[in-house]
């Protein structure tokens, strides 16, 4: 999940949707999105394109500037499990 995320934050910098030094920066698991420079803002664009992308339903509220790229991973396979499972 960390290299979908990785993936997207590289489309979307060269997109012009988040900042461009995000395009060629090497990103880490430990990273913190308000470390990397992404405002509340761009915080919910990052969300919005991966629930796009995955096809997941997951909340806003658990993630800050202070979430960090591997947190943000773990929250999206949370996310995938969930949305898998069959329904009883």
């Amino acid at each position: 999940m960390f290299d979908v995320i990785c993936q997207t934050i590289r489309s979307l910098s060269l997109q012009g949707i988040l900042p461009a030094h995000l395009s060629s920066l090497p990103l880490q698991p430990d990273d913190a999105l308000l470390d990397l420079g992404l405002d509340s803002l761009s915080q919910l664009t990052l969300l919005s394109e991966l629930r796009g992308r995955l096809e997941v339903s997951i909340p806003a509220e658990p993630i800050d500037g202070l979430t960090t790229l591997g947190e943000l991973a773990e929250l999206l396979d949370e996310a995938n499990v969930f949305d898998l499972s069959p329904a009883i």
